[in-house]
């Protein structure tokens, strides 16, 4: 009676022991599932839009149609904005990499932001005859904001 209490209590401790094994799998599965669920952004900045609803379908890439997402908010560097333009063809000459730009703000007319110009895209707007450049604040301000209206003036 007492090896039959011995092996039965031993059956019970391996039982156990693959339960507990068992649980450790389910526990790694859900910490896996938990992970696949969370949203990471590139890098750190302000969400502007949200762009998905609770119970919408979001895919990484282009899904061609349909109800799905690619995306689940719009996210903006609030330290690396920058105003594009679009320079006239025919002036786009006047124009250099690094040059001294004055942009004004039409929420600050008055505000004569000191910036540069940080790139021109190599590819022209054949239907307007235009080429856009972008130019980058020399210094970041709380008050400039995503899609503000803006006017710059290139210095020669």
């Amino acid at each position: 009676a007492t090896q039959a209490q011995v092996d039965s209590l031993t059956a019970q401790l391996a039982a156990a022991r693959a339960d507990r094994a068992a649980a450790a799998v389910m526990v790694v599965s859900q910490q896996d599932l938990i992970e696949r669920h969370i949203v990471r952004a590139p890098f750190a900045g302000v969400v502007i839009a949200k762009n998905a609803q609770v119970g919408e379908i979001l895919s990484p890439a282009s899904a061609g149609g349909g109800f799905t997402r690619t995306g689940v908010a719009t996210l903006v560097d609030m330290e690396s904005l920058e105003i594009e333009v679009d320079v006239n063809e025919g002036q786009i000459g006047r124009v250099t990499p690094g040059q001294r730009v004055e942009a004004r703000l039409d929420a600050y007319p008055d505000w004569r932001i000191p910036a540069h110009v940080e790139a021109i895209i190599p590819t022209a707007d054949r239907s307007r005859a235009t080429i856009q450049v972008r130019v980058a604040f020399d210094e970041r301000d709380d008050r400039i904001l995503p899609d503000m209206a803006a006017r710059v003036i290139f210095v020669e």
